[in-house]
């Protein structure tokens, strides 16, 4: 810890959101970590305080917003204003290096970075490249980063091995890639009380129904309906599945669309739609599964807190769902035959034996735990910035 604390740095971390995603939550996780070794974190975000920033400061991370409060990216003259002050900023604090987080963030950090002097660290994310899951702005920008890959950043960081890939067949520059996968921690402790209390409120008897869980905005990469359908198919002789939806965008009673789903597959009475939820931890609980039908993803920093709270899981095998929970029992093939039926039949599984369910949640903890703990991702994070601080 000494050794940790005489070579302190100052890292400056340019990001695009601090909302509630993955890549965000890796972000908070990482500027905690670095705090407690003794480095100092200075983050600013292009969106606003989101879901973490004023989290972020109660722990005595300094967090400032660019030009949230007055504008957006469609005002291009009060953005190079911003931006300026964003690059003076930066060099008051003289940092030892600058991890921008995001496509949008990379821009802004590489340049600056550039200007400085200051070595430049990118974060890759995503998984898939494909046009059809990104707007054509953020697509645009995909392929802007992957020809300024080749002059701007030091090194670039990517949670996903899939992702790394992909990002490279895209002509993102590979000498410079570093994998690191998510690291996850969870408390000990396991709050019954909440655990009851979420139950009721969903109107769930523990001991009649299965409570099928899945976290996630609704949006084109990702296949709620066919988990509802799945669920549909087993209520039709008898209602043994309860499902709770959770997550941003389109989790809502509001979402027309998704709401006609359910109802066309007689799931009505038997789903919650929670929304944005602020305690993970609890949701966990609540139920007995967690299911992620994805046709694109990273490095699903969900299905890793699943298991770390001890939960089977149903997921597809998009991006690095096989790395991360490395049994083929709990892994849907989304290119072969029909995916209801698939997830249906694992449903029915689990439903079947809640000792099964025990064993597979308990090897899913332990796996984390092995493999993929916060403690080591925020060890492999900070042996490549003193690397990369080292060469400048």
């Amino acid at each position: 810890m000494n050794k940790e604390k005489s070579q302190a740095l100052t890292a400056v971390y340019i990001t695009t959101s601090l909302g509630m995603g993955g890549a965000e939550e890796i972000l908070a996780k990482l500027a905690n970590g670095l705090t407690e070794l003794g480095d100092r974190i200075v983050i600013f975000s292009l969106s606003g305080d989101g879901y973490h920033g004023e989290r972020l400061r109660r722990r005595g991370i300094e967090v400032y917003s660019v030009g949230a409060e007055r504008t957006n990216f469609s005002s291009a003259f009060i953005w190079v204003v911003e931006l300026i002050r964003l690059f003076f900023a930066i060099k008051r604090l003289r940092p030892g290096l600058i991890h921008s987080w995001m496509y949008p963030a990379d821009i802004v950090g590489g340049v600056i970075g550039v200007m400085l002097r200051v070595p430049v660290i990118w974060g890759v994310f995503s998984g898939s490249t494909d046009r059809r899951f990104y707007s054509r702005r953020t697509h645009n920008f995909i392929k802007v980063c992957a020809r300024l890959s080749h002059y701007l950043p030091a090194l670039i960081i990517s949670c996903s091995s899939y992702g790394r890939d992909t990002h490279i067949s895209v002509g993102y520059r590979e000498s410079r890639f570093l994998y690191i996968p998510t690291g996850f921690t969870r408390s000990l402790k396991e709050n019954i009380s909440k655990l009851d209390s979420k139950r009721t409120t969903l109107s769930v008897t523990a001991d009649t129904m299965l409570v099928v869980g899945m976290l996630g905005r609704y949006t084109v990469e990702k296949d709620h309906v066919a988990l509802v359908r799945a669920a549909g198919s087993i209520n039709q002789t008898s209602e043994r599945v309860y499902l709770v939806f959770a997550g941003g965008e389109g989790i809502t009673n509001h979402n027309d669309e998704f709401v006609k789903e359910i109802e066309h597959a007689g799931m009505i009475s038997s789903t919650t739609l929670l929304g944005q939820i602020a305690d993970k931890d609890a949701f966990f609980q609540a139920i007995d599964v967690f299911a992620l039908i994805s046709h694109s993803e990273g490095f699903p920093t969900v299905i890793g807190e699943a298991m770390s709270h001890g939960l089977p899981c149903i997921v597809s095998d998009a991006g690095d769902a096989e790395i991360l929970v490395g049994d083929q029992s709990q892994i849907i093939k989304m290119e072969s035959g029909s995916i209801t039926e698939k997830i249906a039949e694992r449903i029915l599984e689990f439903s079947n034996n809640q000792q099964l369910r025990k064993e597979i949640g308990l090897r899913n903890r332990q796996r984390i735990e092995a493999l993929f703990s916060e403690k080591l991702m925020i060890r492999r994070y900070r042996k490549a910035y003193m690397h990369v601080v080292k060469k400048k």
